[in-house]
C-alpha cells in the first residue's frame, strides 16, 4: 500500500478478501480475524475493487471502483486516489461486503457509538430505511418506520460485522448483549419488509462476539458456538446438512469442541478450538477446493474438522476457496485452492 503524498496516518484498511474480518493490534497477543498485515499494521480486505481506510484523525477515505456510491462521496465516480467519505467522523471501524456480494457496501462505527453505512442500499443494507438503490453518504443505521433508532438509551454498539447483503452490530443493554442486524430480506437477518428492512434483534444466546459472512452469523458464548443462516453445505456444524436455505433460530455448533474465535466465509466456516485441543483450528461446511483443510475435496462436511499442524493459532480466517491461520509462533498456514498462489507456498496447487 502506497499512501498519496501527505496521506500516511491510516490506522486501520479493509478491502474484502477475507470473509471475516477484524481490526488488527499492534498487541502480538491480540487474537484477530484477518488474512493479511500491511504497514503499519492493519487488516486488508478487498470489496468489489474498492478499499476504505480509517485514518487517524477518524475519517474513512476510499478509492477504487464506485459503481454503487461504495466510495461514499457524494458521486459514482471511480477514484484513483483515496476521497473522503461524506459523514464519517471518529471512526475506529470500518467493515465492508465481501467479494462475492454483488451489491457493495460498507460501514463503519464511530467512538460515539454511531454506526453508519454507504454503498448499494438495494436490499436496505444502509440501514437507514430508505429504499433508494444506493446511498453516496455514511447513513445513520436506524430503526425506521417505528422511529427505533439502533442506538437507543439502551443500546451501545460495540462491534460490527458484514456479511454478503446484510450487518450487524453487537449491542451492550442493560442486562445483556444481543445481535441487531439489518439488510436483505431472506437471509439470517431478513425481517419481511424488503428494502427497507428495520435492525433488529437476532436471537443469538449470550452473544461476546459476532461474526457475519455469506449468509450466515455466529456467536461465541462462553466456549460455545451459535450460528443462523444457511445450511445447504452443513455450515450450522451441528450434523447431517438440512439442505435448507434459511434457518432462522440458533442452531448449537458440535458440542463436543469449546470455540473461541470464528471466522465465517461464503458457505466454509472455521474457528480457533480452546485448550483441550491446543488452539488448533477446526472448519467445516463446503469442501471442494480442500477448504475445510481435512486432507479431501469432500463436498462438504456438516461437523468441524481438526487441521493439522495448526495448534496454538492466534488468527484465523476464511477468503474464496482457502483459508489462513497464524499460529503463535508467527507463521501463516494455509489450505484450499491454490490456483493463483493463494496459499503462499510458491506454488499454485490446491
Amino acid at each position: 500500500l502506497k499512501p498519496s503524498a501527505g496521506q500516511t496516518d491510516w490506522s486501520l484498511v479493509v478491502v474484502s478478501a477475507c470473509m471475516a474480518t477484524r481490526r488488527i493490534t499492534p498487541s502480538k497477543s491480540a487474537k484477530t480475524a484477518s488474512c493479511f498485515t500491511a504497514q503499519p499494521s492493519s487488516a486488508i480486505q478487498k470489496i468489489s475493487d474498492a478499499v476504505c481506510a480509517v485514518r487517524s484523525s477518524g475519517l474513512v477515505a476510499c478509492w477504487g471502483a464506485n459503481q454503487r456510491g461504495q466510495l461514499g462521496d457524494l458521486s459514482v465516480s471511480d477514484s484513483g486516489t483515496p476521497v473522503l467519505v461524506s459523514g464519517v467522523t471518529r471512526a475506529v471501524n470500518v467493515e465492508a461486503s465481501p467479494l462475492s456480494g454483488a451489491c457493495p457496501f460498507t460501514c463503519a462505527q464511530s467512538g460515539t457509538q454511531l454506526i453508519q453505512c454507504w454503498g448499494c442500499n438495494r436490499d436496505g443494507q444502509v440501514g437507514d430505511g430508505d429504499p433508494e438503490e444506493y446511498s453516496l453518504r455514511a447513513e445513520p443505521v436506524n430503526g425506521v418506520p417505528t422511529g427505533m433508532d439502533i442506538r437507543p438509551d439502551n443500546l451501545a454498539p460495540k462491534a460490527l460485522t458484514v456479511g454478503a447483503d446484510f450487518a450487524c452490530a453487537l449491542e451492550t443493554r442493560v442486562f445483556d448483549d444481543v445481535a441487531q442486524c439489518w439488510g436483505r430480506d431472506g437471509t439470517p437477518m431478513g425481517c419481511g419488509d424488503g428494502a427497507v428492512c428495520e435492525a433488529y434483534d437476532v436471537q443469538l444466546p449470550n452473544p461476546q462476539s459476532v461474526v457475519a459472512g455469506g449468509s450466515n452469523i455466529c456467536a461465541v458464548s462462553d466456549g460455545d458456538l451459535y450460528c443462523v443462516g444457511f445450511d445447504s453445505f452443513g455450515q450450522l456444524g451441528n450434523g447431517p446438512a438440512t439442505g435448507a436455505a434459511l434457518i432462522g433460530s440458533p442452531a448449537q455448533a458440535d458440542p463436543s469442541f469449546e470455540y473461541e474465535q470464528v471466522a465465517v466465509g461464503e458457505a466454509t466456516l472455521c474457528a480457533i478450538l480452546g485448550p483441550a485441543h491446543n488452539g488448533a483450528v477446526a472448519c467445516w461446511g463446503l469442501n471442494i477446493e480442500g477448504q475445510v483443510g481435512d486432507g479431501t475435496t469432500a463436498g462438504s462436511r456438516n461437523r468441524p474438522q481438526v487441521v493439522a499442524g495448526t495448534t496454538n493459532a492466534v488468527d484465523v480466517c476464511v477468503a474464496d476457496g482457502h483459508a489462513c491461520a497464524v499460529l503463535g509462533d508467527g507463521t501463516a498456514r494455509c489450505w484450499g485452492r491454490g490456483n493463483s498462489g493463494q496459499l503462499g507456498n510458491g506454488g499454485t496447487a490446491s
